[in-house]
């Protein structure tokens, strides 16, 4: 099975721990808050409408980043 993830909603992820003398692993769903997807998203359209964000806020990540959050929860959305 291939692992799937929706932009600006969840990612899923493979995840192994060590138990004793055996490793057991499962798909883990990760679901960011709006301000992570923001502050993380590797989405060049919406890299490049954070940026433009961040230069209207005059550098003011936290601000940029609040006001993102608030008016594309789920990003662009191409």
């Amino acid at each position: 099975r291939s692992l799937t993830s929706r932009s600006g909603s969840f990612s899923e992820v493979l995840t192994w721990i060590r138990r004793e003398d055996r490793l057991e692993g499962d798909v883990m769903i990760v679901r960011p808050t709006p301000v992570e997807y923001w502050a993380y998203t590797t989405n060049a359209y919406d890299m490049a409408k954070r940026k433009e964000v961040l230069e209207e806020h005059g550098g003011d990540l936290v601000a940029a980043l609040d006001e993102l959050a608030a008016k594309y929860p789920q990003g662009m959305r191409e």
